[in-house]
């Protein structure tokens, strides 16, 4: 697999390889571009993500030129990427007591699990059949929905502020026109009344303005504003939509309701004052059964594996869900009965198959168990081994199952993200995204920068955790891009722990070169201890100066810092003669003390002349041609503390090169300098710039 990337942030080109089905370790100094290597390749087919990262010297340039805009290309089409980055942390990690959004399909949601659902399913689709197949049953229940609804949320049953309430609560004033009306009463009852009524409502607010009518302009007399205003008072838009729509429901409704109880309903419909204390009653109860009704079919048709799963018995629960209608005395009707008899058929049918559904959701429930130990097995495992005091559990939240954290002691985590350290935070949040990947099958899968903040024991578990066992990333194409040396030293360099990973990791090195990235793969080899770094060069073919700067790394990375180390440290910081610190002096050594060391010198160094080799330190020329003939961004660091040892305009600057000089910070282990550059760009260019400033002044 492999991608260009062009005019991304600060990378104007690039070439990335990724081996295909195993871990790919990309390497960088920081600046080097990872986080655009992996915005760059998440944002392959997605043009507004990708205008984002113009580089900072073209985007002035409006419009953008096109060879100036960013792309980024793959050899194998448009594979699907997942990222792991802070974005991903923001929007599916610890949202409140739940450590990662969609517990349930991750952790549950198994093949296995699929395939007894779909047994279950079919055991119970009878139900689900009787529902989709028969119109009538999803009218009854849609209109039922409707009056409930209608009466509103009152305990009684009815509400005055429903709507039922708000429409004929105060009487049907549409089909009851009061007598001083009368002239209206072809509007009021037309089939666009409602329109008229509120027509009718935004004059009325002008009426007292002047003496015209505010509808036609023609001169009103004070009557006619009475009776103007009387149409208001007695009507608004919002009422007559709500009294027409019940009427409309009620009438609809006639075939659901006994004779007795379609009679008393159809006089609160043409009721002309209102609703007295006892129809009120009548109205809650008629509510009541209808509700009662309504929730047992939605009951009925919720039934599934989650209801069923704790029942010790299926028959039972399936014999109580069948409705008796008997004792819903304003429903008891012909038409009703018909339909409950179609959905009381279809529990019969389930109820035939009972014992094999009680099999197979025995089955499930012992499916659901073995996964929820399995997962959570793994990842308190991964929390001992990386030493973090906490433990996680898999519960049911009513119909589904959250990830939840708890401390050892066995309290419950709650608020995770407050209460989470920024590095157990980040620890979690590899592993969670590592189960969620697992179940979406990305072609690639990005990890951006993730485990540079932990110790190294942290560091090594995460990374079994996410590459080595059954249940990981092993197999799968991954990039992890990383500042940090230890995957390397691990993963591709130490044979040991290499071998625990199969398929074998691979290794490569990423440089920026002013905009061009370049990347280089890393052999087992290639990854060696300072100290045999330094044995390499010493034999080698490189200067003497350069070979004298290793050697006296060599000496005080191992603590040697004897009179060897005086000598060649006094030649490196251009002393005449060598000399060694005595409190916060620098004493001169004898003739004794300097004889006494040159013979184990010249075995390392046969040719070592002190004054000769002072000579050449001492002469920046020959200094700066050295400078200049060296290819190794490393040695050119080394040699350019000697030709600039105050080095004071940059204290930043400054402490980089001293420590490539001294020991500081050194890793036990590094790659070769004169085989990668290892050094950033920058510090090269720094360098560059400081020699020709001081050439110039020869």
């Amino acid at each position: 697999m492999d991608f260009q990337i062009s005019n991304c942030n600060n990378i104007d080109f690039g070439l990335i390889h990724i081996e295909e089905n195993c871990l790919n370790i990309k390497y960088a100094a920081n600046g080097t571009g990872k986080t655009t290597i992996a915005n760059a390749l998440d944002a392959i087919d997605k043009k507004e993500e990708l205008k984002e990262l113009v580089p900072y010297k073209y985007r002035d340039n409006i419009p953008i030129e096109s060879e100036h805009l960013p792309a980024v290309t793959c050899n194998c089409g448009t594979p699907s990427i997942a990222i792991f980055n802070e974005k991903y942390v923001d929007e599916f990690l610890f949202v409140g007591d739940e450590l990662i959004k969609g517990s349930f399909d991750i952790f549950i949601k198994t093949p296995d699990y699929d395939l007894h659902m779909t047994e279950i399913q079919k055991l119970m689709n009878d139900i689900q059949i009787a529902f989709a197949n028969d119109p009538e049953i999803e009218k009854l229940f849609s209109e039922l929905t409707a009056f409930v609804e209608g009466c509103g949320k009152a305990q009684k049953g009815y509400s005055k502020a429903s709507i039922l309430g708000k429409g004929l609560g105060k009487g049907n004033k549409i089909q009851n026109v009061p007598e001083e009306l009368a002239e209206y009463k072809s509007f009021i009852q037309g089939e666009n009344n409602i329109n008229w009524i509120a027509w009718q409502g935004k004059g009325r607010d002008f009426i007292d303005e002047n003496d015209r009518c505010p509808y036609c302009a023609t001169a009103i007399d004070e009557k006619r504003k009475e009776l103007t205003k009387k149409v208001g008072e007695e009507y608004d838009s919002k009422s007559a939509q709500n009294l027409l729509k019940m009427v409309d429901l009620l009438r609809s409704m006639e075939d659901f309701f006994s004779d007795a109880t379609k009679r008393m309903l159809s006089i609160l419909i043409s009721n002309t004052s209102g609703f007295t204390k006892e129809q009120e009653l009548f109205i809650g109860e008629v509510r009541k059964e209808v509700e009662s009704l309504r929730d047992r079919l939605i009951e009925i048709r919720a039934i599934n594996f989650s209801k069923l799963k704790d029942a010790k018995c299926v028959t039972d629960v399936l014999n109580d869900k069948k409705i008796d209608l008997s004792y819903l005395i304003h429903l008891d009707t012909e038409y009703t009965a018909a339909r409950i008899a179609t959905i009381n058929g279809a529990i019969e049918k389930v109820l035939e198959k009972a014992t094999l559904l009680q099999a197979e959701i025995g089955k499930q429930r012992a499916t659901i168990k073995r996964t929820i130990e399995k997962n959570r097995e793994e990842i308190n495992s991964f929390l001992e081994n990386a030493g973090y005091k906490y433990h996680v559990e898999i519960e049911e939240n009513i119909e589904t199952y959250r990830l939840v954290l708890k401390s050892n002691e066995g309290a419950h985590i709650s608020n995770v993200k407050s209460r989470l350290s920024y590095g157990e935070r980040n620890a979690f949040a590899l592993v969670l995204f590592m189960y969620s990947q697992l179940k979406e099958n990305a072609d690639l899968i990005i990890l951006d920068d993730p485990i540079s903040s932990f110790d190294k024991n942290k560091k090594y578990a995460i990374i079994a955790m996410l590459f080595r066992g059954e249940h990981s990333f092993r197999g799968r194409t991954v990039m992890m891009l990383t500042h940090d040396f230890d995957p390397i030293v691990d993963l591709i360099h130490e044979p040991s722990i290499r071998k625990r990973f199969a398929p074998p990791p691979n290794g490569y090195f990423l440089w920026n070169n002013n905009g061009e990235l370049q990347e280089k793969k890393i052999l087992p080899d290639d990854v060696c201890s300072f100290y045999q770094l330094a044995e390499k060069i010493i034999s080698g073919e490189t200067d003497e100066i350069n070979k004298l700067v290793y050697w006296r790394r060599q000496l005080e990375a191992c603590g040697e810092k004897g009179v060897i180390w005086d000598i060649v440290s006094s030649l490196l910081h251009g002393r005449e003669y060598p000399t060694r610190r005595k409190g916060n002096e620098e004493v001169r050594l004898t003739a004794e003390e300097f004889e006494e060391d040159l013979l184990q010198i010249r075995a390392k160094f046969p040719a070592f002349d002190y004054q000769r080799i002072y000579e050449r330190i001492s002469d920046p020329a020959t200094l700066i041609e050295l400078y200049h003939n060296t290819t190794c961004g490393y040695e050119k660091v080394q040699l350019y503390r000697l030709i600039d040892s105050e080095l004071k305009k940059n204290p930043i600057i400054k402490k980089y090169v001293d420590e490539s000089y001294h020991v500081e910070n050194d890793c036990l282990f590094q790659l070769n300098p004169e085989k990668y550059e290892i050094v950033p760009n920058y510090i090269v260019e720094f360098c560059n710039n400081g020699v020709d400033l001081i050439a110039q002044g020869i």
